[in-house]
């Protein structure tokens, strides 16, 4: 799998995490409606970390409009990729400094779960 997100800075937290299928270093993992970046690779059965918190870029899947600064952001399951749309997604974050809607990509941070 492509990365997903990328870590570019800020503090992190992370919770351990065992999968059952392969990670990949930056892919997004969904549980229980929330979000995670997985830290580095995991093996499948292998105990590996998922980051909770942090700021990330991902490639941007536009609705058709621009993404505001603070503006909450949703990962798209079936693009693996980050969008402004709310239906069919996962609410991960709020994206920092915004993009315009052929940018490509957004910088967001990472919401821990219960924020």
């Amino acid at each position: 799998m492509a990365l997903e997100a990328q870590y570019l800075s800020g503090d992190t937290q992370t919770i351990d995490y065992e999968p059952s299928g392969d990670v990949a270093a930056g892919e997004v993992v969904v549980l229980a409606n929330a979000c995670y970046v997985a830290s580095r690779a995991i093996a499948a059965g292998a105990l590996g970390s998922l980051y909770t918190t942090g700021v990330f870029k991902a490639d941007y899947a536009t609705s058709g409009g621009t993404i505001t600064d603070g503006e909450k952001v949703y990962f798209n399951t079936s693009l693996n990729k980050i969008t402004d749309a709310t239906s069919g997604t996962t609410l991960i974050g709020r994206s920092v400094g915004g993009a315009a809607s052929d940018s490509g990509t957004v910088t967001f941070r990472l919401l821990s779960p219960g924020a």
